[in-house]
């Protein structure tokens, strides 16, 4: 109930953002915060949410009755402005400033790829990474599923790094065998795994008619 002698006091300045102002790497999907309220009581405080990438954002959402709001998923890497106007019961208004974030960049990931696998005197395959991240420990196998292996069934290492774009190539160690076989090529690293096949012919030290 409003006091006798009532006179309305408008909404506080908006304050106390969250993001802070000017924040830089901010998560995409943040909570806008701020302090807000008034002085009066007895008023209720809603609030016009102001929110884009022109310095003089669009309005997003109005009559919102916390200082709280989560917005959707935004972009990597963008520049947003936002501001709050409050408004009170007596319909009096006070604009706050005009605040500002800057989101994250994307995070670089690697992706691997397995290319040119080959035979001859033993297995011989590369290993790419086709993001746009270095892949780091990336463990990779050469094995041979079928046939009579004597030697070389199956090969396993390990390579340190391959930069985006970039190839390592791999070999299987001493193959001794004879009869069909199905090569399988794995790599595996913290943000990717890949497996590839392909058929061959095993004949004593040489792998044949890979495909």
């Amino acid at each position: 109930m409003q006091p006798l002698d009532y006179h309305n006091n408008p909404p506080n300045t908006p304050s106390n953002p969250h993001p802070a102002n000017g924040e830089i790497n901010v998560n995409i999907n943040p909570i806008l915060s701020w302090t807000g309220g008034d002085s009066d009581s007895y008023d209720i405080v809603t609030y016009d949410v102001y929110f884009g990438i022109e310095p003089n954002p669009p309005l997003l959402q109005s009559d919102h009755q916390i200082p709280l709001l989560q917005l959707p998923e935004l972009n990597h890497s963008t520049h947003y402005y936002w501001k709050i106007v409050a408004r009170d019961t007596s319909g009096s208004t006070t604009e706050g400033p005009t605040w500002d974030f800057t989101t994250e960049r994307e995070p670089v990931t690697s992706s691997l790829d397995i290319e040119l696998i080959a035979g001859g005197f033993g297995v011989s395959a590369s290993v790419k990474n086709k993001g746009d991240g270095t892949a780091t420990d990336v463990d990779w196998s050469i094995t041979l599923d079928g046939g009579f292996i004597l030697l070389g069934e199956e090969t396993t290492g390990m390579e340190e790094s391959i930069a985006a774009g970039a190839s390592a190539p791999i070999k299987s160690s001493l193959i001794l065998g004879f009869g069909k076989t199905t090569i399988v090529v794995t790599a595996t690293c913290t943000e990717s795994s890949v497996t590839k096949n392909a058929t061959a012919f095993v004949f004593l030290f040489f792998v044949l008619g890979v495909k």
